[in-house]
């Protein structure tokens, strides 16, 4: 009648299943995950990469795509059958299949739910998602929300961002003007007391 899924790591605890099977009962739920975000939850030992990489791909998808689970990366789940064989068809074999079920879960209007988990990382072993390909697979999935025009406009953006850093940093390669060493005396002022109105119609210098 129930599918569960967890990490074979013990990062997910065997111990909460009986638990969260009562509570998708008790919830008439189609799918029910387990939260590492809802009250009640605790999580410990987490690397500081995965928790930002997690919090922000949250954040986003849930903006994204209007998902109000909080925890859309969590792999301790349990569906109810037939709406599992319902959630057939997802583009991303990788680590963002999670959320992408639960994206697809919504669209067909199944009920989805959250639950409180204990997550411990783990103590042995090592992952088989890498930052790069975890990173790559989420990235897959977001560009599905916007057509090719969009993912363009959004690369001249990056681009032209990247220009602009590029061409103001570092700021003590300015060449000093005239402009620039008249603010530098007036800030003697300022630190006097004596505040200032000044207007410079050219570039900020390094000194300013």
């Amino acid at each position: 009648d129930f599918i569960v899924t967890m990490d074979a790591d013990l990062n997910h605890q065997p111990e909460e299943i009986p638990r969260l099977l009562e509570e998708v009962r008790r919830l008439d739920g189609d799918v029910l995950v387990g939260s590492r975000f809802v009250s009640g939850s605790r999580s410990e030992g987490i690397p500081l990469w995965k928790r930002v990489l997690s919090g922000v791909m949250n954040r986003l998808i849930g903006r994204l795509f209007d998902i109000e689970v909080l925890d859309k990366t969590s792999g301790f789940r349990i569906y109810r059958a037939e709406a599992l064989r319902l959630l057939t068809t997802y583009r991303n074999n990788d680590f963002a299949f999670l959320p992408e079920m639960l994206i697809r879960a919504q669209e067909l209007g199944l009920r989805v739910a959250e639950a409180p988990i204990h997550f411990t990382f783990r103590t042995r072993g090592e992952s088989k998602m890498s930052f790069a390909q975890t990173s790559k697979s989420y990235l897959a999935l977001l560009r599905t929300r916007f057509d090719g025009w969009s993912v363009a406009a959004l690369a001249f953006l990056l681009l032209g961002i990247a220009v602009r850093i590029l061409y103001a940093f570092p700021v003590h390669k300015y060449l000093p003007d005239a402009d620039s060493l008249l603010t530098a005396l007036l800030a003697f002022d300022i630190r006097e007391g004596d505040l200032r109105v000044f207007y410079s119609g050219v570039r900020i210098g390094a000194l300013e």
